[in-house]
C-alpha cells in the first residue's frame, strides 16, 4: 500500500482542517462558539466536526471552573499529524528563503507599542506561521531569541502576547531540530518554564508553561523528562489546584503524554493515600493514564536515573 502524500492527507482531513490549524496555533481559550466566530463558521457546524475529532482522538477538552464552557485543544496524537502534515509540504520548507530584514521588520512591529493593536495582531499572526515553516532560521537570529526570552519571563495575555506564546509553543514542539536551537531551549528557556510552574499566580501562565515542558520532555532526555515530571507531579498535587479546574486538566493530560512504568507507579501509590484530596487526583490521572496504556506501549524499557 502506498502512503497517501500530503495533498491527500489534507483532503482526507477536509472541512476540519481550519479547526486544527486553529487549534494548533492558539493557547488562547476555544469554546465551539469562540471558533466558530474565529473561523466564520455556524456553531452547530463547528460542534459536530469538533465532536467527530474527539472521537477520531485529535481533540479533547478541559471544562471551565463554572463547568459552563468546553474549551478544546489537540491531543498529543492531533498536534503530531497535523505538523507531520505542515512539515511534509514543500511549500512550508523556506528556510533559505527568509531574509535578515524580513525578520527584522516583523519584529519592529511586533514590538512597537506606538502602532495599533490591529497592525500588531496581524504581524504576529503572520510571525507565527513564519515560526511553523522557518524555525531552524529564526532560531538563529538574536533578536527573535530576546523576544521570546521576554515573552517568556513575563507572559502576556492580549491577543499579541498570546500569538507570540503560541509560537514559543511551535518551538519546543520542534526543539531537537538542529544544535543550536536545543542548547538555547535547554538552556535558557526550560529554567523559565520550570519556575512558572513552582512560582506563578496565573493559572494561564502556569498551563502555558506546563504545555511548554511537557513539549520538551516528550523529546527530551532522561534527565529532562525527570525535571519535567517532577515539576508537573508537584503542581498538580498541590492543595490550591482543583481536580476539575482547567490547569488541572492540562496537567493531567501532559502527565499522561509522559506515562512510563515509573510515573504510572508513583501515581498508584499516591491513589493509596488516605488523604482524600491526594487520592482523588491520583485515581483521576490514573484514568487518563488509561488512554495512553490502551493506545500505545509505555516505555517500561526507560528506566529514569
Amino acid at each position: 500500500m502506498n502512503t497517501p502524500n500530503t495533498n491527500t492527507l489534507i483532503k482526507l482531513l477536509g472541512k476540519r482542517w481550519d479547526i486544527l490549524e486553529e487549534l494548533y496555533q492558539s493557547e488562547s481559550s476555544n469554546s465551539p462558539k469562540e471558533l466558530a466566530k474565529k473561523l466564520g463558521k455556524t456553531l452547530p457546524w463547528v460542534s459536530t466536526q469538533l465532536n467527530e475529532l474527539r472521537e477520531a482522538g485529535l481533540v479533547y477538552f478541559a471544562k471551565s471552573k463554572d463547568q459552563r464552557l468546553k474549551h478544546y485543544h489537540l491531543t498529543e496524537q492531533g498536534r503530531t499529524i497535523f505538523k507531520a502534515i505542515i512539515d511534509a509540504n514543500p511549500t512550508n520548507n523556506k528556510d533559505e528563503e527568509l531574509e535578515e530584514w524580513q525578520i527584522n521588520a516583523f519584529l519592529d512591529v511586533i514590538e512597537d507599542e506606538k502602532l495599533s493593536k490591529d497592525l500588531r495582531l496581524s504581524y504576529s499572526e503572520d510571525f507565527l506561521k513564519l515560526c511553523q515553516k522557518s524555525c531552524s532560521k529564526l532560531m538563529r537570529h538574536e533578536k527573535v531569541k530576546a523576544l521570546f526570552l521576554n515573552i517568556a519571563r513575563k507572559p502576556p495575555s492580549d491577543e499579541v502576547g498570546i500569538k507570540l506564546k503560541s509560537a514559543i509553543n511551535v518551538i519546543t514542539s520542534d526543539w531537537l531540530r538542529d544544535t543550536e536551537t536545543g542548547d538555547w531551549v535547554l538552556k535558557n528557556l526550560f529554567p523559565i518554564l520550570l519556575s512558572h510552574m513552582k512560582d506563578a499566580t496565573e493559572e494561564n501562565t502556569k498551563k502555558w508553561a506546563a504545555s511548554n515542558i511537557g513539549n520538551i520532555a516528550r523529546i527530551g532526555p532522561i534527565p529532562i523528562k525527570n525535571q519535567a515530571e517532577k515539576s508537573i507531579i508537584d503542581a498538580y498535587f498541590l492543595d490550591d489546584v482543583g481536580v476539575e479546574s482547567e490547569l488541572s486538566k492540562e496537567l493531567q493530560q501532559q502527565l499522561a503524554w509522559l506515562t512510563s512504568k515509573s510515573l504510572f507507579e508513583k501515581i498508584k501509590n499516591r491513589a493509596e493515600s488516605e488523604n482524600l484530596t491526594v487520592k482523588t487526583k491520583a485515581e483521576t490521572l490514573l484514568k487518563e493514564m488509561k488512554k495512553l496504556l490502551l493506545s500505545r506501549p509505555v516505555a517500561s524499557q526507560i528506566e529514569e536515573k
